[in-house]
């Protein structure tokens, strides 16, 4: 009973979260639209007011008879629900006040206030229930100025004519966030074509009633949206908007409702809550809903939910377990629908993609998504990769290496303020022409940009290059990026169908020589096969090794290795690191360990900054619960794969078939391994495998420092990596490793997590 009290105690709280956001929102639009319309008290006035809420009552009442119906039909709703006591008016006059401090400073615009208080107020109740994070705006405005500065022939913004015909919309919209730097950057392309007469005004009412779009399940987050725009030109009226909340859930019948991703059901008509004065008097308990009609985008701009199926299940907010498994169904029928089954796994991310690509048919048409950056090489996004190839043309993949330092004011790797995972801008643009004749402009910035400003001479400076760029990354040809003459990144361009085996190899390092290096290593040395053609078994799920054992100190038949690889410096594991293992299944779990068990191991999740070696071997087959144990067609290739794996080759193509989560962080998941090259052993002289054996007696036990300090060491021709990629240069033919290749490895913020 407790339990359920606390529960319906912080549902309470966060309603009133909400309830009181949207109080404070419409409060700073009335100061604002006080200034210019005389009939409009100032809020200065409610401290004279018997009672605050009748002057809020009042006054926004009037303010709806001159129109802003979209703002303030929510905003009178909540104010009616707030029950009439000395109580309320407090908390209302607070209201006030805070909203006068906040208009009075200046600041709404040029820090998009309200979205970063919509997220630090809301992040803590609804937003974590739906894994929605906060644009930044140097990222929303770098991603938006990439998307519509660009050529493109089908685009002509220098007039209100050609705007007026323009859609763009975000299907996930939050605060708005994407949609405001949308408008400013077509603001600032029709000021900058210079038009004989200049009419913001007009601008502003179409943008707001024709051109922008912007749908999300939480009707709070709408409202955020339409104000946040409003506030662009606030002395205008406009009489409509395009901002919906659509339906989410399940309803008495049964039916599920998945929000925007209705729109991938060609048979069902998607249904909104409009902020628009069309729309009727609209009650909170019973919100009347439109259907709204179908239209092909110019851009979809968004930074969809990125909630996965993992535990805790994030992907459909409050809903109840019942209500998720009915709402799971028609997700799954939506991934057989679009030819995406599996994307379940990446979780909704994978749809708001492949969604984009519905919502922009039009020849030339683009996409413009944050997005996680496991979203480059994960297996669970490889057909919505495949999709994105074969329609359109991937004009920018922007990644963040900034690893912060303290007192920067940074936050590490992503987009989005307040995560943790590393995050990629990708703008995405539809077209027919041949695969051969497309390029991808990857942009790597070792500083993030600080502010807007930052980010619009960064975004223009990279529209620019990648117009002017001569050549490829296989070229060496590459272009810097700076502010106030400050290097702050690189661009380079790569042939689109370098992407095909994934979109991480061109970037897995900041520095842009790594990875014409990487792909080299990836695509041009000798001798080179894929893993499965010489691995019979690539070993077992870290969950099946975790379910069928457990630790025991009784010996037993069934040895295991438990740990992060971080704790092994040595490429031997002696049995002292070893455990025994207790089956938890019976002979099931024997026979799992008869039949994955290996004393070869690839590590699963490795953190470059801390850890020492990418494989290891075991004085005998053992399951290990942070490794992939490879049983080799030929135990003779043991040693000399063991030392490939452990060289600079061999890590780099690890690298650049792997996941990057953020930073260091690296996963290699079994479908990855398939497609990962490695030296075949089956080209190498007898006399070459048995040096390999040699070798690995030699240096078994010799500790490895940190992966930093060994290409430092290697830099100078000392240490056991130098070594190892000598004798691979020696005897496989292998192209020798340059000092200042090692030198850039060991300074790369993905190897060392220090700032360029």
């Amino acid at each position: 009973m407790a339990r359920k009290s606390t529960a319906r105690t912080d549902a309470d709280r966060n309603l009133l979260y909400v309830a009181i956001f949207i109080l404070f929102d419409a409060a700073v639009f009335h100061e604002v639209i006080a200034g210019s319309h005389p009939q409009i008290a100032s809020l200065r006035q409610a401290a004279n007011c018997s009672s605050v809420q009748t002057f809020l009552d009042e006054q926004w009442r009037e303010i709806r008879r001159i129109d802003y119906a979209p703002v303030f039909d929510i905003a009178l709703a909540v104010l009616e629900s707030f029950p009439s006591s000395v109580t309320s008016d407090g908390i209302l006059k607070t209201i006030c006040v805070s909203a006068l401090e906040i208009v009075s400073s200046g600041i709404l615009l040029r820090h998009d206030f309200m979205g970063r208080l919509y997220h630090k107020l809301l992040l803590r109740t609804t937003g974590h229930f739906y894994a929605t994070y906060y644009t930044s705006v140097p990222a929303a405005t770098l991603l938006s100025t990439l998307a519509l500065r660009t050529p493109n022939d089908s685009w002509q913004l220098g007039s209100l004519e050609d705007i007026e015909k323009f859609r763009v919309i975000d299907p996930a919209c939050g605060s708005g966030t994407l949609l405001s730097a949308s408008y400013t950057a077509l603001k600032d392309g029709y000021v900058l074509a210079r038009p004989e007469r200049l009419e913001l005004a007009r601008l502003h009412k179409m943008l707001i009633e024709q051109v922008i779009y912007g749908w999300d399940v939480l009707g709070f987050a709408g409202h955020l949206t339409l104000t946040t725009l409003a506030l662009h030109f606030n002395e205008v009226n406009s009489r409509r908007s395009n901002i919906y909340a659509l339906k989410d859930g399940v309803d008495p019948s049964g039916r599920a409702y998945l929000g925007s991703l209705e729109f991938l059901s060609p048979q069902t008509s998607l249904q909104g809550l409009s902020f628009g004065a069309e729309a009727e008097r609209v009650s909170l308990d019973s919100p009347n809903y439109a259907n709204i009609a179908a239209a092909d985008y110019d851009l979809v701009v968004m930074n969809p939910p990125f909630s996965r199926s993992a535990r805790p299940n994030l992907k459909f907010g409050y809903a109840s377990k019942e209500e998720r498994t009915i709402m799971s169904r028609s997700l799954s029928d939506l991934a057989k629908r679009n030819a995406i089954v599996g994307a379940s796994q990446a979780g909704l991310g994978a749809f708001f993609m492949v969604l984009g690509l519905t919502m922009s048919k039009r020849e030339d048409s683009r996409i413009a998504i944050v997005i996680p950056r496991s979203m480059l090489s994960g297996v669970s996004w490889a057909k919505v990769r495949d999709k994105y190839l074969a329609e359109c043309e991937i004009e920018y993949v922007v990644s963040n290496y900034d690893p912060s330092e303290s007192g920067s004011g940074v936050e590490p790797w992503n987009w989005s303020e307040r995560t943790a995972i590393g995050e990629v801008l990708i703008v995405a643009r539809k077209t027919t022409k041949p695969a051969s004749e497309r390029f991808t402009t990857y942009i790597g910035l070792w500083r993030k940009p600080a502010n807007d400003v930052e980010a619009t001479l960064v975004a223009n400076q990279a529209v620019r290059a990648s117009r002017e760029l001569v050549g490829t990354l296989v070229d060496w040809k590459y272009a810097p990026l700076s502010v106030q003459h400050l290097p702050v990144g690189a661009l380079y361009r790569v042939p689109q169908q370098t992407l095909e085996r994934n979109w991480l190899a061109p970037c897995v390092f900041a520095e842009p020589e790594l990875n014409r290096i990487s792909l080299m290593f990836a695509t041009e040395l000798p001798r080179m096969t894929m893993l499965p053609s010489i691995a019979s078994s690539m070993g077992a799920d870290i969950k099946q090794v975790k379910d069928a054992f457990e630790e025991q100190d009784a010996p037993s038949a069934a040895r295991l290795v438990v740990g992060h690889q971080g704790d092994m410096a040595t490429l031997l594991i002696t049995p002292e690191k070893m455990k025994y293992g207790r089956p938890k299944k019976g002979p099931k779990s024997i026979e799992l360990h008869q039949r994955r068990a290996s004393a070869l191991l690839l590590a699963d999740r490795p953190h470059l900054s801390t850890e020492r070696l990418i494989a290891m071997s075991a004085s005998e087959p053992v399951l290990a619960t942070a490794f992939w144990e490879l049983q080799l067609n030929d135990a003779c290739w043991n040693s000399a794969i063991l030392l490939w794996l452990n060289s600079t080759y061999g890590l780099l193509q690890y690298l650049g078939s792997a996941e990057c989560s953020m930073g260091d962080h690296f996963q290699m998941k079994k479908g990855q391994m398939e497609t990962m090259p490695v030296l075949d052993p089956r080209q190498m002289e007898d006399s070459a495998l048995i040096q390999a054996d040699a070798v690995l007696e030699r240096v078994a036990l010799e500790p490895f420092p940190v992966f930093p300090r060994q290409f430092a060491d290697a830099a100078t021709g000392v240490g056991l990596r130098s070594e190892i990629d000598t004798f691979f240069a020696e005897h496989a033919d292998m192209p020798r490793i340059a000092a200042s290749t090692y030198q850039q490895l060991a300074q790369d913020p993905v190897v060392t997590k220090r700032r360029r």
